[in-house]
């Protein structure tokens, strides 16, 4: 576990968290994350599962946080955290196309842009 300020909590991901990661989604059936592969972190603030995120063989393959919690840095920390704990020195991120906030997210923590994969932009981070 990892305490971020007095108010939120950063943790590896377990099964138990699956239906609350699930909830964040906007979409009307998002695609359940595979919680047994990669590593897979949950934002917790007053209990309450607020943001989660996934890396698998260097790709950020999820980042989502709950809309009544967005613009609170919290996509930020579970980057960090992500960054932290995975021993990594190359992360990709792919973003769709028309995701234009992720995209100016992702370059705000140094990740550039490095070409296009499908409909997403492929997004690098060197460290």
């Amino acid at each position: 576990m990892f305490a971020v300020g007095s108010e939120m909590l950063l943790r590896k991901a377990t099964k138990k968290d699956l239906q609350r990661i699930l909830s964040l989604s906007d979409l009307q059936s998002p695609k359940k994350p595979d919680l047994s592969t990669g590593l897979n972190v949950v934002a917790l603030a007053d209990g309450e599962v607020v943001g989660f995120a996934q890396l698998d063989k260097g790709v950020i393959y999820s980042l989502i946080v709950s809309k009544k919690r967005r613009r609170k840095k919290i996509a930020t920390k579970l980057v960090f955290w992500l960054l932290l704990h995975s021993g990594e020195r190359e992360i990709e991120a792919h973003v769709l196309e028309d995701n234009t906030a992720s995209q100016k997210f992702f370059e705000s923590l140094g990740f550039k842009k490095t070409g296009k994969k499908g409909k997403s932009l492929v997004y690098k981070l060197v460290l």
